[in-house]
Order: structure tokens, then C-alpha cells, then sequence
């Protein structure tokens, strides 16, 4: 379009320069007479006729432009939405296994875990419960071996999913590759307390970063 409008922009120059030499030349032949006061008036009317249409082109142009961006954007938000969701899926079924029998406030337990996006801050407050209860919940023999059998199972299949979560932002890639990382130190049994810490902590990361990415329906 802009090589178009060079074209029109160079043309009308040349008429304008010929206009000016016929209306200031001291001799007038007929060729002369009938350029001025037949063709190059018409000329000009195309000229600017043309002009015109290259305007509205370039509208409609540039506003079908926008709409397929537009279009282009929530498709691509759409699917890293869906992608999201399927991470965050495997999320809570790793805290769901760790805190099946976890009580909650309000007479909940970890097994009624929803961990649903749009609920961010109640996210946020089950998993802080989550921590708060770890250093009791360790005392336990039966919670600390399906603390270890869940991170054994699961760490694969974190593992697995990394390509899903390269789809989304650099943090949320951040975020689950330190959730692989500290499966891994559980299972290796290095100060479980500390790690299984620092774990709730990275999926509570994992939420905030869906928020605030707008990946919420």
C-alpha cells in the first residue's frame, strides 16, 4: 500500500508541474488548449477520485487487520486457558493425595481441594493451611509415607507436562519445574519438612501467575 501511494503521490506532483508549466508558458497551441481545459482536468478528477479510494481500502484494510489480531489473541488466550487447566489439574490431584486427610477450616478436608482458578485467594489461604499444618502432620508415620509415595508417583508425570507449561509464561514454567524439583528432594529424603514447604509454596506461585496473566475465565 505504501509503494501505491508513492505512485499516486509522484503522479499528482507531475501533474501539478505540467498544470503550472501550460498556465505560465507565453505560448498556447492547441494540444496545449486541450490539455489544459480537457484531460488534465480529468486527470486530476482521477487522480483524487483514486486517492479517495486508497483511503477507504486502507480502512477497511486496516480494520480487518484488527479484527484478526484481535481474533488471533483469544484464540491464543483460549488455549493457554485450556493448557493451564490441565496443569493445574495434576496440581490438585498432588495436593489432594498429600492432604487427603488434612482438615480445613470451615470443616473441610484436603481431599475437597478444588483449586479452581477464579478462586484465587481461597487458593491461597488452603495452601498457607496446608503449610501450617506440615510440621504436625509429619509426626505422622502414615502421612509421611504417602507424603513419599505420592511425590515418587507423581514427579514423573510433573516431568511429563513440562512441555504443556513451556506453552504458558517463563514463570509459570518457573514455577513447575520447581515443583519437579522439590518432588525430587522429597523422594530423595532431604529435610522433608523444608521441601514439602517450599513446594506448596511454588504452587501457590503457580496460582498467583494464572491471575495475574489474565488466564482466568
Amino acid at each position: 500500500m505504501q509503494n501505491v501511494y508513492i505512485t499516486v503521490f509522484l503522479t499528482a506532483v507531475v501533474l501539478l508541474k505540467i498544470t503550472l508549466s501550460i498556465y505560465t508558458s507565453s505560448t498556447e497551441t492547441i494540444l496545449a488548449e486541450y490539455f489544459a481545459g480537457n484531460l488534465l482536468p480529468e486527470l486530476s478528477g482521477m487522480i483524487i477520485e483514486l486517492v479517495v479510494i486508497l483511503f477507504v481500502i486502507d480502512a477497511i484494510q486496516g480494520k480487518e487487520l484488527k479484527r484478526r489480531e484481535e481474533a488471533d489473541r483469544l484464540e491464543n488466550l483460549r488455549k493457554q486457558i485450556m493448557l493451564e487447566r490441565r496443569l493445574r489439574a495434576q496440581l490438585r490431584f498432588l495436593t489432594r493425595r498429600i492432604f487427603n486427610d488434612v482438615e480445613l477450616s470451615g470443616g473441610e478436608t484436603g481431599a475437597s481441594f478444588l483449586f479452581h482458578a477464579a478462586e484465587h485467594e481461597k487458593n491461597q489461604q488452603t495452601l498457607e493451611e496446608f503449610k501450617s499444618s506440615l510440621e504436625e502432620e509429619l509426626h505422622s508415620d502414615l502421612f509421611k509415607e504417602n507424603l513419599l509415595e505420592v511425590c515418587l508417583t507423581e514427579q514423573p508425570l510433573i516431568l511429563a507436562l513440562s512441555p504443556v507449561c513451556s506453552e504458558l509464561s517463563d514463570r509459570h514454567v518457573k514455577a513447575w519445574m520447581s515443583i519437579a524439583h522439590y518432588l525430587q528432594q522429597i523422594n530423595a529424603g532431604n529435610n522433608i519438612t523444608q521441601n514439602t514447604d517450599k513446594l506448596i509454596a511454588w504452587i501457590a506461585f503457580f496460582d498467583k501467575q494464572t491471575v495475574s496473566q489474565g488466564l482466568v475465565v
